[in-house]
């Protein structure tokens, strides 16, 4: 059961709800959420300085697609 919040604060809003009617559904929606987090978005910490994961576990050139 879910309950409402009268108070809207922006990161509230910012979440959305998914429903998957499958595991394969919610299977496709992770590996698209890894694929993006590991070897598309930067991350920001010092060491990676602006370099995805994969990036940094596999070196410059290389990516787990080519594995």
């Amino acid at each position: 059961m879910y309950t409402t919040c009268r108070d809207v604060t922006p990161w509230r809003v910012a979440f959305r709800r998914r429903y998957f009617t499958s595991a394969r559904q919610l299977q496709k929606s992770l590996d698209g959420f890894l694929r993006f987090y590991n070897e598309e978005r930067p991350h920001q910490g010092y060491r990676t300085q602006g370099r995805t994961p994969a990036e940094v576990f596999w070196g410059p050139v290389g990516s787990a697609k080519e594995v």
